[in-house]
């Protein structure tokens, strides 16, 4: 259903002191929370819900702390502790007296996300801009030169070594059959984690031929595990749910990759991770995604982040980073070809 509005929501308390009474009205979030279109915000945001079901949570709190989130750099679960503790944030998110606990789940945030996907972030950022025109700490000029660089938005997961990779899917292919309720004849609980542990050792010690055999048993456990899987299936007829056959699919894949090749698998649960090098003295590689990022040349304004598939050649994501800039600007680019690399651009109104 369509989220609730965050004012309806709430109910008169002659015992309570509503937040505007007793904040400082001069604070920085108090005088955002009062200038921002959240009627605009919410209108962008409801299409995006059902006309019937359980009302959804005030988009006004969703979009405020996703704010915050960002602002300050917090996980999901950070920023909603901190919600808790701070009024300034409770009212910037809509609240007219004083919470002690938050009204969602910090994992419903990323539910929220993938609903409304990035179409609201991106309208999120334009409302943004134009807040900031409105007050005049910008001007409708200082978007028509921008400056265009990628980089890797490193992703939140260990350090993906082919041992560890192994155990993990093993060990997530062992639940799903026991959830299932299929005996397997071996699950490796014992044997698997100690020969993770002992590749580490061997690893660290720079033993690396005993670890190869370490790495090649762990990969034989995988294998064995699918293999009886498929037997399993194929014995009583079973069709995968969706979700399973992800999971063997990308099992599969960890299994078969090799040292040299492309398109491997570096996270289960993460799978469009991909390996960057970004000729870093102290870290050779980075795991994440690839992001071009637009900003002003006068006041650093972000006027567009722009998330690839893969990892492609950075002179081909120019004009894709350009168009999702114009967009959110409301201006057009003036340069009919541009150069390779971080690159300086002029977009006129």
């Amino acid at each position: 259903m369509k989220p609730r509005s965050s004012a309806a929501a709430d109910t008169g308390d002659l015992f309570r002191a509503e937040l505007q009474t007793i904040l400082n009205p001069q604070h920085a979030l108090f005088l955002l929370a009062d200038r921002i279109a959240w009627s605009e915000v919410e209108q962008r945001a409801e299409r995006f819900f059902a006309d019937e079901g359980r009302p959804a949570t005030p988009t006004r709190l969703m979009v405020g702390l996703h704010y915050l989130k960002h602002a300050f750099d917090l996980s999901d679960e950070a920023v909603c502790e901190r919600w808790v503790e701070n009024p300034y944030w409770q009212y910037f998110c809509g609240e007219r007296f004083l919470q002690h606990e938050l009204p969602i789940d910090p994992s419903g945030m990323s539910y929220w996300r993938k609903r409304v996907g990035k179409t609201v972030f991106k309208d999120m950022l334009e409302l943004t801009l134009s807040l900031s025109v409105g007050l005049g700490l910008a001007r409708r000029r200082d978007f028509e030169e921008v400056v265009v660089d990628t980089t890797v938005q490193e992703k939140n997961i260990a350090h993906p070594t082919d041992a560890r990779l192994y155990d993990t899917a093993r060990q997530k292919l062992v639940a799903m059959a026991q959830s299932r309720g299929l005996r397997l004849r071996q699950t490796y609980a014992r044997v698997g984690p100690a020969d993770l542990r002992q590749h580490g050792r061997y690893c660290h010690a720079k033993q690396f031929k005993r670890a190869r055999k370490v790495r090649k048993r762990l990969r034989n456990y995988l294998g064995r595990t699918i293999r009886e899987l498929q037997r399993h299936a194929e014995r009583l007829k079973l069709t995968w749910l969706p979700d399973e056959a992800i999971l063997i699919a990308r099992s599969l894949r960890i299994l078969l990759q090799e040292r040299g090749g492309r398109d491997k698998v570096y996270s289960l649960h993460e799978p469009e991770v991909q390996c960057i090098a970004k000729g870093k003295a102290h870290k050779r590689y980075e795991f994440g995604s690839k992001v071009g990022v637009v900003t002003s040349l006068r006041g650093n304004w972000v006027l567009a982040s722009v998330a690839f598939e893969g990892n492609p050649y950075d002179g081909h994501t120019l004009s894709e980073s350009l168009c999702s800039a114009m967009l959110t600007s409301g201006k057009r680019s003036t340069n009919p070809i541009f150069p390779v690399g971080p690159t300086y651009a002029t977009l006129a109104g």
